[in-house]
């Protein structure tokens, strides 16, 4: 990614592999949202620190994606445009995460078309991420209705697939456990 993207992200996964594993779990969704609230601004100021002390890192941040699957429900949390899809089990496939870049607000305001958005200039102006401002901003909903597959992935994967030949990979691909090798392969020859 960015200057120091690579920074930002390792950061951000072992930030939150260290908070997970310190967790003894969540009793209620209120204390779920205020233990994501708590970590995310904890782990946007490490990476914001980063890069305002360290010249090689400055500007630098990351998006992100996670999936909490707990025994209350399953949970999306997003910064940014790295995105989450489902495949729900009665067939449908959809992005569940909404994009946080200036396209996707223009999307919002009716500014321009969905055709337009896939090529507009302006399309990987990130207006959220981890690590970039003093504050990030996050999205967090529960999954309610029953999914066969989740994918995370980064805007290295969905700016070079569109969303039904990622379709086809997770739901008619051979051997599913090598669904995220072919979609990697695919975007790398891209």
């Amino acid at each position: 990614g960015s200057k120091g993207g690579d920074v930002a992200s390792s950061t951000a996964v072992r930030y939150f592999s260290m908070a997970f594993s310190e967790t003894k779990g969540f009793s209620n969704e209120k204390e779920l949202f205020a233990w994501l609230k708590q970590h995310i601004r904890k782990a946007n100021d490490e990476i914001f620190t980063l890069s305002t002390t360290r010249v090689e890192y400055r500007g630098m941040g990351t998006t992100m994606v996670a999936l909490l699957l707990t025994k209350a429900g399953n949970y999306v949390i997003n910064i940014g445009d790295s995105r989450c899809y489902a495949l729900f089990e009665n067939g449908l496939f959809k992005q569940l995460t909404e994009d946080h870049t200036m396209v996707q607000e223009m999307l919002n305001k009716h500014e321009i078309t969905e055709e337009e958005a896939k090529n507009h200039v302006r399309r990987h102006y990130i207006t959220n991420a981890l690590g970039v401002w003093n504050e990030a901003r996050f999205d967090v909903f529960k999954v309610k209705d029953s999914v066969d597959y989740f994918l995370l992935c980064s805007d290295g994967l969905s700016n070079l697939m569109d969303d039904q030949e990622i379709l086809f990979e997770v739901a008619h691909g051979q051997e599913k456990e090598k669904c995220c090798q072919r979609l990697l392969d695919i975007a790398k020859k891209r």
